[in-house]
């Protein structure tokens, strides 16, 4: 728990999750709470195609909980596999730029990641609340210089992003410098493993942001595509 960081008070209210769906086969705490892995789940902050990012409280420590569904992994059983191998390829990445990864592990048939929580908002976020049509050039670069960081350790770890874009990128309480790479849910090895959800002639990525050989082959895009990426997320904070 340690590394997890000093003990604070509930920073997002609790919200009613009785809808859902994702979370109705999981126990609950005695103030009705749902629970994975011991941990009461408060709201949710994000859901994609691979799973929804949950809120939580564990041990007086606040986490963010991704949580794969059930549904895919019964469509796909390997699903199940690769979320676990993704959530061990990023706790093996050390940077202060990366979205640390905790723990994953399965419960009640559902496998889950504890990571940490960031108090701040996205790059994109961010631009948007300044106001205006582009950030400054000491702005961007500092967002962009910091998310490099963390995305080098990645690739020094032997991992490419794949999905590098202003939403992807986190700001911790406005400060800049300390801009955090998230959402490992595309990454693969260089080894040549399989990432979370690739299939033969799957497109993986977002359109605008990805490389062109990645478009053509995401199953084999490298590490230059991650700098293609961060080199058009620049650009889009600039502009």
């Amino acid at each position: 728990k340690e590394q997890r960081g000093a003990k604070r008070d509930i920073d997002l209210p609790p919200e009613d999750l009785t809808d859902d769906r994702l979370l109705w086969h999981l126990p609950r705490s005695a103030f009705n709470r749902p629970m994975i892995g011991g941990i009461p789940i408060l709201r949710r902050i994000g859901k994609g195609a691979m799973g929804a990012v949950y809120y939580a409280i564990d041990d007086g420590h606040e986490v963010a909980v991704k949580i794969l569904p059930p549904s895919l992994v019964q469509e796909d059983p390997q699903l199940a596999d690769r979320f676990v191998s993704e959530g061990k390829l990023a706790m093996s990445i050390q940077s202060d730029h990366v979205v640390k990864v905790f723990d994953v592990d399965k419960d009640h048939d559902t496998q889950y990641i504890v990571m940490e929580y960031v108090h701040g908002l996205t790059a994109k976020g961010y631009q948007k609340r300044v106001g205006r049509p582009g950030l400054t050039e000491g702005e961007s670069l500092e967002i962009a210089i910091a998310a490099t960081r963390g995305l080098a350790a990645a690739h020094r770890a032997g991992i490419i992003h794949r999905d590098i874009k202003p939403d992807n990128i986190l700001i911790p309480d406005g400060r800049l410098a300390a801009s955090k790479v998230a959402d490992l849910g595309l990454a693969k090895p260089t080894w040549g493993g399989e990432s979370v959800g690739t299939k033969t002639a799957l497109l993986l990525g977002t359109p605008g942001f990805m490389a062109p050989e990645q478009a053509e082959d995401s199953k084999h895009a490298g590490p230059a595509a991650d700098v293609f990426a961060m080199g058009a997320t620049l650009q889009f904070l600039l502009t």
